[in-house]
């Protein structure tokens, strides 16, 4: 039960990462400025979020940086998250 809670806390984080990029698609920053600034949640949840994405290939990671990866769409990204 504890890991489908935490991967519901991954998705709803992963999601409102693609909603902040789908109003801020030229946006980029790291983890913690994800954390903090965008989405307001824990380090460690971002973290993970960032991981999914990246391996969906949603986002690229630059050095240290995310960023909304070419040719993705936010919209589209967030419903096959849900």
């Amino acid at each position: 039960m504890k890991k489908r809670v935490e991967n519901d806390d991954i998705r709803r984080t992963a999601i409102a990462i693609l909603q902040y990029l789908h109003d801020h698609p030229l946006a980029k920053d790291s983890a913690s400025g994800i954390a903090q600034w965008w989405v307001g949640q824990e380090q460690e949840a971002v973290e993970k979020a960032l991981k999914l994405l990246v391996r969906e290939g949603v986002l690229q990671k630059r050095r240290h940086l995310y960023q909304l990866a070419p040719d993705k769409s936010t919209s589209t990204e967030m419903e096959a998250i849900k």
